[in-house]
């Protein structure tokens, strides 16, 4: 499975445009459960859930993605880069352990509020995302809770 614990390498790079027609294709409900089969370990990739619901934080979602393909649509052929996804596990350290060390932490440059990743000034930051143990989250779902801690 892709990003498996142990899995060489344990990145994941996708183009934005690909990004955009793998969301454009979860949106219209083509992936079927036959192409799922073997995958489960994965959420579905779908939108039936949100597209049959009448609930607000659900239309709310709904309205963002349209938003979304609104913006990106009509670039799709300057769309430039790539979305990368790494798997980073690190083994678990006892309360304890953090106490009784005499080591020194690494010096770190933190950004002024509002600098983007994206941006001149975000350009070589470190992105790390602390998510839900499943890639997506329940996001498709009926969740609204903010599943992700992020930070550059």
């Amino acid at each position: 499975p892709i990003l498996r614990y142990g899995a060489d390498p344990p990145v994941l790079s996708l183009s934005r445009k690909f990004v955009l027609c793998l969301v454009a294709n979860m949106f219209l409900c083509t992936f079927t459960h036959k192409w799922m089969a073997g995958r489960a370990a994965l959420p579905f990739p779908h939108f039936v859930t949100l597209l049959g619901s009448q609930v607000s934080s659900e239309v709310a979602k709904l309205r963002m993605f349209i938003n979304f393909f609104e913006r990106q649509c009509p670039i799709f052929e300057q769309l430039r880069g790539f979305v990368s996804i790494r798997r980073v596990r690190r083994t678990a350290v006892s309360m304890a352990h953090w106490q009784g060390s005499t080591r020194k932490l690494v010096a770190v440059d933190v950004m002024d509020k509002g600098v983007k990743i994206e941006s001149e000034h975000g350009h070589g930051c470190l992105h790390a995302d602390f998510a839900n143990a499943m890639i997506g989250g329940g996001v498709l779902g009926r969740g609204t809770v903010q599943e992700e801690i992020r930070f550059s």
